[in-house]
């Protein structure tokens, strides 16, 4: 493999390991993930807000209980003092009767409300225990993107760390000139500092090269650029373009 094939090679590896770094953050799996983790948390936020209005509705129902308790009591007291012989005339007893009624139509009012609450109260803690079903059936379905996301992240960091290792071996290889040239441009030119030459077709633009330039392309230890793009190129046909395929299978 020559000098330009190394810092191709070079170039090509440190182009994918730039590219694995933007997937980390681009993975479907991520992404899957983050939206389910979202929803997650929308859900448990709607479930805290049902249990506070049962909550609220249970405050009610304890105040409407009491209000009816105090009810009866007072109505059971009136019913005892009209029994107890105190001698009351009869437009007091009246008055106390019509007060018993009166006590005994809230207390009806107030067990017809009672009631209602009750199964109001019922009816939302059964949609709660539906929406805690749901909630525990997307935590399962969570953990099941946690996994897809862990393995596919895995998986790049493994490929990663091996194109890193490659990339400190090829830097060791190519000569030290090239390499001073490649690390000065190869942020400006977007990591397309040398490129291939099929035939007469210069890989990195597509535009065919006069006779001449690929004549030379033949002569070992040379250096040219294209005509159009200015990238170093080097021919990649023949034993050197075996060798970097096969270094390139390595990663």
């Amino acid at each position: 493999m020559n000098d330009l094939e190394l810092l191709w090679d070079l170039q090509e590896t440190e182009k994918r390991a730039q590219k694995i770094k933007g997937e980390f953050k681009n993975l479907d799996s991520l992404k899957n993930l983050e939206e389910a983790r979202l929803e997650f948390k929308e859900k448990e936020k709607i479930i805290k807000a049902k249990k506070d209005d049962i909550n609220e509705d249970k405050k009610k129902l304890r105040r409407l209980e009491m209000k009816n308790q105090e009810a009866l009591g007072e109505m059971e007291g009136i019913k005892k003092e009209m029994y107890d012989e105190k001698g009351y005339a009869t437009k007091e007893l009246m008055q106390m009767e019509k007060k018993v009624q009166s006590l005994s139509q809230e207390n009806n009012k107030l067990e017809d409300l009672i009631l209602q609450e009750m199964e109001n109260i019922e009816k939302k803690e059964e949609e709660v225990k539906k929406d805690l079903k749901e909630l525990e059936e997307h935590q399962k379905h969570i953990k099941k993107l946690e996994k897809i996301w862990k393995k596919e992240s895995d998986d790049l960091k493994k490929e990663y760390s091996k194109l890193k290792e490659r990339i400190k071996k090829l830097r060791k290889e190519v000569p030290r000139d090239l390499l001073d040239k490649y690390e000065s441009i190869k942020e400006v030119s977007n990591y397309n500092v040398v490129a291939m030459v099929k035939g007469d077709i210069c890989m990195g633009c597509k535009v065919s090269l006069s006779s001449s330039v690929v004549g030379k392309l033949h002569t070992p230890g040379i250096r040219l650029t294209c005509e159009n793009c200015g990238r170093l190129i080097f021919l990649g046909e023949g034993k050197g373009s075996s060798s970097l395929k096969k270094g390139n299978n390595m990663l």
